[in-house]
């Protein structure tokens, strides 16, 4: 993709707010200095070109939007639409295998967020099917995926070179129909320690209706954390992402527990990734947050800048950070180089030294 102006991802942040084009001249200046070709483009990337859609016919129908833009984002959200159909039939292949082998899951984002939160789930796009599994059910089902067609990408760490700190991140698995990729986790986060609290995770699911099946989703609360994370660790590279939080906040606001969303964030080492995460959305998406949630986990001075050097806001709210995981992430894999970020900008350092430890002792004994 050609390299963009702000006006561009300016653009696409008005198309998604709440409260719509509410500044048109701001829109017709801008849609003017605009490369539409790129506008589109950052769309399909950004997984908002099914958001977007109604807005744009709106729009076209003004004047304000090229012919030939407009067509391609409108038929790029009937795809977003088609390959949702897609994803609901493999949600309910996939549970109903659960429920045959009496395995627990949860749908970490996709569907859920999208049934949860949008009046339109189908315009949501979604690149995959990611799972959480509880622990113990883990490896049963990798078997049951494995006997039922799917085919298994990767591999994963066998469980005697980890410690009882360090968590596998994920399994990979190839639909056999559809194609789509299933990504199970046996971790929320994915921060690379295991998680404290996953237990309590299990109690607060919630059920949600995706087409005619049944799943069950994060509670709201558990969504503002790992949605949080989940962004940042992936360097704030989809507009779409920052939209499920912002309709969150919108919807759930005042029911969730802001101060235990702190405290996990706290416990998980995190809070700079909701620090960073909830600025953005005040500035590009106009969310309103809870009074008092900013300075709750605001950074001291030394951390925040480091953050804005990684991260700067600039290229945030232009749509083009980069994804810089071993600042969030940490993998004891890595070399000490690559483990030094996620220890210096994350929190949980004493836990990922136990971890690295263990694993020094492994290799010392040859293992």
């Amino acid at each position: 993709m050609k390299s963009h102006s702000h006006a561009e991802a300016q653009i696409l942040a008005l198309l998604v707010r709440q409260d719509g084009i509410s500044e048109p001249e701001r829109f017709r200046a801008l849609s003017e200095d605009a490369d539409w070709q790129t506008l589109v483009q950052m769309a399909q990337k950004n997984g908002v070109s099914g958001l977007i859609s109604p807005r744009i016919t709106e729009l076209h129908s003004q004047g304000l939007v090229p012919d030939a833009a407009a067509k391609v984002i409108q038929a790029n959200a009937m795809a977003v639409a088609a390959a949702s159909l897609s994803m609901d039939s493999e949600l309910k292949r996939l549970f109903s295998l659960a429920s045959e082998h009496g395995i627990s899951l949860i749908l970490l984002k996709g569907a859920a967020v999208a049934n949860l939160l949008y009046p339109r789930p189908h315009a949501r796009q979604a690149g995959d099917i990611d799972l959480l599994c509880k622990e113990e059910e883990f490896n049963r089902f990798n078997d049951a995926l494995v006997e039922a067609g799917y085919s298994v990408e990767g591999h994963r760490e066998p469980p005697s070179k980890c410690s009882t700190l360090e968590t596998a991140f994920e399994q990979k698995f190839r639909a056999p129909s559809s194609g789509i990729l299933i990504e199970l986790h046996v971790d929320s986060i994915k921060l690379g320690v295991r998680p404290t609290s996953m237990t309590s995770i299990w109690d607060r699911a919630i059920p949600v209706a995706v087409g005619d099946t049944t799943v069950h989703s994060l509670s709201p609360q558990d969504l503002a954390f790992m949605l949080s994370v989940h962004l940042h660790r992936h360097g704030f590279d989809r507009l779409a992402w920052f939209k499920d939080i912002d309709l969150l906040i919108r919807q759930y606001g005042d029911k969730i527990d802001w101060e235990a969303v702190v405290d996990e964030a706290r416990r998980e080492g995190a809070t700079a990734s909701l620090w960073i995460t909830f600025v953005a959305l005040e500035k590009m998406l106009g969310t309103t947050l809870p009074a008092g949630l900013l300075d709750s986990v605001r950074p001291s001075i030394i951390p925040r800048f480091l953050l804005r050097m990684v991260w700067p806001s600039k290229k945030i709210y232009a749509l083009d950070s980069h994804t810089r995981r071993r600042a969030v992430q940490f993998s004891v894999g890595e070399s000490w180089r690559g483990r030094l970020p996620s220890m210096i900008l994350m929190g949980r350092r004493r836990d990922k030294l136990r971890i690295m430890g263990h694993r020094l002792k492994l290799r010392l004994k040859g293992k």
